[in-house]
């Protein structure tokens, strides 16, 4: 048994190397989750997506076999809404699945056969209420039937043969105008067996996570769909030999002539309309299933892991030996807050921001794979939020000022829902004057900053260190200077620190020593 099992492992090995020679896109990756959210959610997390670099986030911890598991755990990272129940449901089954190594190698072999990328295609199926029901499908019958008849009447008398010749030819400008305008769907309907196929052997094999998934009526619903399937060709006759493309011209022939494909369409589409949810089923089904393994699979690759705690009605954020998982070799911090919220300072390039998106990442980690790149990590369960990277918008001609003015507004009004939430943000309205910059931050994060939200704050104005006095704590990352060389040991710090670096940064980089020595001066002045 044991050599089997080897053996089996050895497979999935080269699989998953061929898989990963692939460079998905991002934009098919992440159709489920564009297609599933509307936009007032989307606008909320894109600028986390943006801010955390959750794109390349999800690519380092993506384990999945299949193309629907990659697109259900893009969705199920970025669209933060993992209830508690849910993570206790993804544990109960990853348990399973390490109590039985064979069902476990077993799926990813299913799993595997799932991972061809016209399945990316395939949530247009059951997310879009676009999909075509031909109004004058009748008229197709009529001319679908006039060719076999005049077909059929032409071996009685000649003369029918023109006829047939003349409906021919208009059903064939028929089949390939629908198939030009229908291309988007041809691919998604080539994988609708491969939906099932899965879904069904998921089912067989076992029944402990099919039970919990789905019921047997999702499987019942596409076996009408499945042999009208098999009259309808995704396209890509380019793919095929050619032996396969001598039998494929004459069927291809065949189903203009008769309008086959398209009634075929018509039958398929109709049964979708009426049966998206059970489709949807399905896809979750398999999505959820690679999500237990793809979750397994990272906590074997992580350097070192913690399950979170999460601490309810509690201001509380520990965090222990804490690492980013997209930085090579990363510096592990550690941090304690209780009933307090975070401003920390320190010079450019210190470490201040990448803390931040460490934590904020982690938090985000913490609440759907209930996985963090740490040794500890103590929670209330938190929304994570961030303002870190705000940009002008030329097309839209909105300023930078007003791009973070929309921004931090979208933090306050999260703040007076009842969800807890994790404010990240990278210091306050840098678009205007230090005066206003200063007394509005001094404003907006003690109001932020009630409740049990946590805000971790960083920023260069010190003044900012002595007005934020309560309820928070301080913190700050530093350097030392050896040699002509700036370097940073990158540890996160506990107290005030009021060390600066950018004149120094400017004299390393050769500016002139006039500049300098006028920079300095002018700090002693003010």
């Amino acid at each position: 048994m044991k050599s089997f099992i080897a053996n089996i492992k050895q497979i999935f090995r080269k699989d998953k190397q061929e898989i990963e020679t692939i460079n998905f896109d991002i934009k098919e990756l992440s159709l489920y989750y564009n297609l599933l959210n509307d936009e007032v959610f989307k606008s909320k997390t894109n600028q986390s997506i943006l801010d955390l670099d959750l794109n390349d986030v999800f690519f380092q911890i993506d384990y999945a076999n299949s193309i629907i598991g990659k697109q259900y755990l893009y969705n199920h990272l970025v669209s933060q809404q993992v209830k508690a129940e849910e993570i206790d449901v993804i544990e109960k089954n990853m348990e399973y699945l390490e109590g039985n190594p064979f069902e476990k190698l077993s799926l990813q072999k299913i799993l595997k056969k799932a991972s061809s990328t016209k399945l990316f295609q395939l949530p247009y199926l059951f997310l879009t209420s676009s999909i075509p029901i031909y109004k004058n499908i009748n008229i197709y019958f009529l001319l679908s039937f006039s060719a076999l008849l005049s077909l059929v009447l032409s071996f009685f008398n000649s003369s029918f043969l023109l006829l047939f010749l003349f409906i021919a030819i208009l059903n064939l400008a028929i089949h390939y105008n629908n198939k030009r305008k229908l291309i988007i769907y041809s691919e998604s309907l080539s994988q609708l067996q491969t939906l099932y196929k899965t879904a069904l052997e998921i089912k067989k094999l076992s029944p402990f996570i099919s039970t919990q998934n789905l019921k047997q009526e999702s499987i019942d619903s596409l076996s009408s769909i499945r042999h009208w399937l098999k009259l309808i060709s995704s396209g890509n006759y380019m793919e095929l030999n050619d032996l396969m493309l001598l039998l494929w011209y004459p069927f291809e022939l065949l189903k203009g002539c008769f309008l086959i494909e398209l009634i075929a369409m018509h039958k398929v589409f109709k049964n979708i309309d009426m049966q998206k949810e059970n489709i949807h089923s399905l896809y979750k089904l398999i999505g959820k299933t690679d999500l237990y393994l793809s979750i397994l699979e990272l906590r074997k690759q992580m350097p070192y892991y913690c399950k979170p705690n999460f601490v309810n009605n509690s201001k509380t954020l520990i965090c222990e030996d804490i690492i980013h998982p997209l930085i090579e070799n990363c510096i592990p911090n550690s941090i304690s807050l209780s009933n307090q919220s975070l401003i920390i300072t320190g010079s450019n390039m210190s470490g201040k921001t990448t803390f931040l998106r460490t934590i904020a990442t982690n938090n985000i980690l913490a609440n759907t794979i209930n996985t963090c790149f740490a040794k500890r990590f103590v929670a209330p369960r938190m929304q994570t939020l961030t303002s870190i990277r705000v940009t002008d918008d030329i097309l839209e001609s909105k300023s930078f000022f007003f791009e973070e003015v929309s921004l931090i507004k979208t933090l306050i009004d999260y703040s007076s829902k009842e969800d807890n939430c994790l404010f990240i943000i990278d210091e306050l309205f840098k678009g205007t004057n230090t005066r206003e910059r200063i007394a509005t931050s001094n404003s907006i994060l003690h109001f932020l900053n009630k409740s049990n939200h946590i805000i971790l704050f960083s920023t260069h104005d010190l003044e900012l260190i002595e007005l934020l006095d309560k309820g928070f704590e301080r913190g700050y990352f530093y350097e030392k200077v050896e040699q002509g060389e700036i370097k940073f040991d990158y540890k996160f710090k506990i107290g005030k620190s009021y060390l600066t670096n950018a004149i120094r940064i400017l004299e390393l980089n050769n500016y002139p020593q006039e500049i300098i020595e006028d920079a300095y001066n002018n700090i002693k002045d003010s």
